[in-house]
């Protein structure tokens, strides 16, 4: 009996220390050093790192035979620190193209861009650059949204004679789909 009553007291004690405890305590409240909060104002944005294959649809092509320089589809990796990121990207065929910077804030909207310049002849170098705003929804497997690329002139001597149709833009709509463990899966089509 005595030993009963050592075990009820014990149990009463518990419950009584559990109902105390406040909500700070609770490992579910949101707070600095809570999974998913960085300990600022902004908060933290959910991890995009890892490898992405990213599927582009040109909708507006103003670029002539400049166009084909859209990427319809291509493989990114992001490395994430916080909430911004830096990215490397290959065609779906490999070779590699010019990566960038971009950020993911707490409410998940995805910003990032790309900008190089490119010899397309002995007379014409442009200037590209991409830029892509998207969403991406928890659990962070896919976001979409739409993306520009612009084409200029690179202004530099001997090498600005790049046709009538720069500069110019083609613009269209995006999804980001995350790679498997085994690796992204992709077609080339040179």
């Amino acid at each position: 009996m005595e030993a009963r009553r050592a075990v009820c007291s014990a149990l009463t004690l518990c419950a009584l220390l559990l109902i105390g405890c406040g909500e700070d305590d609770d490992p579910r409240s949101p707070g600095v050093g809570s999974p998913g909060v960085a300990g600022t104002s902004m908060g933290s944005a959910q991890s995009l790192d890892g490898s992405w294959v990213i599927t582009s649809d040109p909708e507006n092509r103003n670029c002539g035979p400049l166009n084909a320089l859209f990427e319809t589809v291509t493989v990114m990796t992001i490395v994430q620190a916080g909430n911004d990121f830096n990215f490397t990207m290959v065609d779906n065929c490999g070779t590699s193209i010019p990566g960038g910077t971009g950020s993911i804030d707490p409410g998940g909207t995805v910003r990032f861009g790309t900008e190089a310049n490119r010899s397309l002849t002995s007379t014409c170098r442009v200037l590209l650059s991409e830029d892509w705003t998207g969403f991406a929804q928890i659990p962070t497997d896919e976001f979409n949204g739409s993306n520009v690329l612009s084409i200029v002139n690179s202004h530099q001597p001997g090498q600005d004679d790049c046709g009538q149709s720069v500069p110019c833009t083609v613009s269209g709509s995006f999804i980001a789909e995350r790679c498997p463990r085994s690796g992204c899966n992709v077609t080339c089509t040179p």
